[in-house]
């Protein structure tokens, strides 16, 4: 867990196999141009209460592509909508993805999300006497091979950090250069992005536009397994993918304590 938030990573030998029946997300980007969109002076009106956060570390060679503004269903465990900031490698030479992600959003008060990771994945990053971490990294992803879902390492690498209240979910490719220092290097640099009616400093003319989405859509986080414990509700812990629609809890994929 981190410090001061209720999310975290929760390590697992194996894909859980109540997730196994489930359809594994196709990995389709959404057309963009038949999306709504608004401007990010009125993305960040339709946060609550929070404001969106703009790193000043990004490699010279990677641009801004896509901005979104998901707006989740009510009994969703964000409490609001969130934002997501794609970026994409101008160069010919990536190795990986060339990708770049960070999403950010605030989490209900009453909800623990938990990412479902490989156990031996992740490292914990300024652990505290109480075991809980400045920031969890993770290497690796689910990925289906020969339709079984594996964790394969040395490719996604992702940072889970908290600051001011505020979740974010960082994702590159470790075959571009993005390993634990590069993440927490574009973390640290997350500050508040102060929206007048002028285009701040770095976003260019034409990416002063964010995209309306409903709901989770395919994406850099599509296949992620999310647990999710929404206190006192008398559910307990279900599990949720990312990329698919509401994965809703019943008995087959409550994941129940011993």
């Amino acid at each position: 867990m981190l410090h001061g938030a209720r999310v975290g990573v929760l390590l697992v030998h194996e894909y859980p196999s109540t997730l196994s029946h489930v359809p594994f997300p196709a990995t389709v980007q959404s057309d963009n141009d038949t999306q709504p969109t608004i401007s990010m002076l009125d993305a960040q009106q339709r946060l609550h209460s929070w404001s969106i956060y703009w790193p000043q570390a990004m490699p010279n060679n990677y641009r801004l592509t896509d901005s979104y503004l998901y707006e989740e269903p009510q009994e969703s465990w964000a409490d609001g909508p969130f934002m997501e900031f794609d970026y994409t490698s101008n160069s010919a030479t990536a190795h990986g993805t060339g990708k770049l992600a960070i999403r950010e959003f605030k989490l209900k008060p009453d909800v623990s999300v938990l990412q479902v990771a490989k156990d031996g994945s992740t490292t914990a990053i300024k652990t505290d006497q109480d075991g809980l971490a400045q920031a969890i990294y993770v290497d690796g992803q689910w990925t289906f091979r020969n339709k079984f879902p594996v964790w394969v390492y040395g490719q996604r690498s992702e940072l889970i950090y908290q600051k001011d209240g505020i979740v974010f979910w960082i994702v590159g490719d470790q075959r571009d250069g993005f390993n634990q220092n590069a993440l927490l290097n574009i973390a640290n640099s997350l500050q508040p992005l102060h929206l007048t009616h002028f285009v701040p400093a770095g976003i260019k003319n034409e990416f002063d536009v964010v995209t309306l989405l409903q709901g989770d859509v395919n994406g850099p986080f599509t296949g992620d397994v999310l647990a999710i414990t929404p206190d006192d509700s008398g559910i307990g812990t279900y599990l949720s993918l990312v990329g698919s629609q509401q994965y809703q809890p019943n008995r087959a994929d409550a994941m129940h304590s011993q």
